[in-house]
């Protein structure tokens, strides 16, 4: 591909946890990030690296919960950072008050864009201009204990047992709602 500038970011299209996912500075690496990406899916994208924060925000009942920011301790939140406890979590996150409800909204709006229902979590790179852009939006979002929708509900007041209890009580009774 025919890339005019750098940092980059190559990813398998259907991945998670970010498996596969390189941040590419230069044509060789390029070359390099492209073959093993190749190796893990057949369909590969390359995004523009946005510089700034790495936020997530959980969605609950159709409203934002409150926001997380990514500190990890080596440059990028990548596999190892998000499963080996080297990583910070501000929660919630320091943003003024106007950018901090821009990424709420901006994270709902995703949310409802994408026909998520009840449940998700949306990550964000929120640039150095508090421009937010949505990076993903995760309608399975992950309920282990390095998972950042429990961490972003517990910030709310709702622990984790009420966050399973809530989801297994939207999903129930869209199932009810649709029998009848």
């Amino acid at each position: 591909p025919n890339i005019n500038k750098y940092p980059v970011v190559v990813k398998p299209y259907f991945s998670g946890s970010s498996i596969g996912v390189f941040i590419v500075f230069n044509e060789y690496d390029l070359k390099n990030a492209l073959r093993k990406a190749f190796s893990i899916q057949d369909t590969v994208i390359i995004e523009d690296y946005i510089d700034g924060k790495e936020l997530t925000v959980g969605i609950l009942e159709d409203k934002p919960l409150a926001i997380v920011e990514i500190l990890p301790k080596g440059r990028y939140f990548d596999f190892s950072a998000k499963y080996k406890d080297d990583t910070t979590f501000i929660a919630p996150a320091k943003l003024e008050k106007e950018v901090y409800k821009n990424v709420q909204e901006i994270a709902l709006r995703a949310h409802e864009a994408l026909g998520c229902r009840h449940f998700s979590r949306v990550d964000i790179r929120l640039s150095k201009e508090n421009i937010p852009y949505v990076l993903e939006v995760n309608s399975i979002p992950g309920l282990t204990s390095h998972s950042l929708l429990p961490l972003s509900a517990r910030v709310c007041g709702i622990s984790f047992d009420e966050l399973i209890l809530k989801m297994l009580i939207l999903t129930l009774n869209e199932k009810e709602v649709k029998k009848n």
